[in-house]
């Protein structure tokens, strides 16, 4: 299992949950801009981090593209709160 997080420079990763704790860069770009997304939401002093909607997005499906979510405990969607997606693609 990973963990979504961001690099000091601002570089979307994913962290494993047990030893040794291995550090990926996030490699598919929907991951990427929900990660950046989620962050950018919880905590505002990232705001400038928080993607803007690109040419390919389209609304999310989930919750009616509010980017919240009744059954998340952090009330954020899987779009990171963003409202919109994009389609899954190797390269960020």
């Amino acid at each position: 299992m990973l963990l979504g997080a961001i690099r000091l420079d601002g570089v979307p990763v994913e962290v494993g949950y047990e030893a040794p704790f291995k550090v990926m860069v996030v490699k598919d770009r929907a991951l990427a801009i929900g990660i950046l997304g989620f962050c950018a939401a919880r905590f505002p002093t990232l705001g400038a981090l928080r993607p803007t909607r690109p040419a390919d997005a389209y609304d999310c499906s989930l919750w009616g593209g509010t980017g919240r979510s009744e059954n998340a405990s952090d009330g954020i969607c899987l779009c990171g709160g963003l409202g919109w997606m994009v389609p899954a693609t190797g390269g960020v």
